[in-house]
């Protein structure tokens, strides 16, 4: 009972300050990245994530400067067969210095469809997710 009530409190408590905990180990998420891509001081990886009922499209952008940058033009897109929307286009952004960002949105996961992540940083060149299946 003890043990019970602490895992209660623990999720309690990580709810409420925003944390989210994530399995780790072999409880974890297929992930498929692309290579980073460079443009100004900004890194950035487009990502793919497999989960039991969605697709994460996630793009990973680090501020490699020592300044903050302000009105960082953020693009993420996911392609469904091919089938390319926006998630967000040229949103506006700022970032600390060395802060890396995290921008995520999802697909619904269906067998036999074929999925990736498009991500670009102030119309920089872009980057695309490896291709996976559902």
């Amino acid at each position: 009972m003890r043990i019970r009530k602490t895992a209660v409190t623990l999720a309690t408590v990580a709810l409420a300050s925003g944390v989210f905990l994530s399995p780790a180990g072999a409880d974890s998420v297929p992930t498929y990245c692309s290579a980073w891509g460079h443009t100004g001081v900004f890194d950035y990886q487009a990502c793919i994530e497999k989960h039991p009922g969605s697709m994460a499209h996630v793009l990973k952008v680090k501020n490699l400067s020592n300044t903050a940058a302000y009105g960082v033009l953020i693009t993420l897109g996911r392609l469904v067969n091919r089938s390319g929307t926006y998630c967000m286009k040229g949103s506006g952004q700022s970032f600390a210095a060395w802060e890396t960002r995290t921008f995520t949105c999802y697909s619904t996961r269906e067998s036999g469809k074929r999925y990736m992540t498009s991500g670009a940083v102030n119309k920089g060149g872009h980057v695309l997710s490896p291709e996976i299946t559902g």
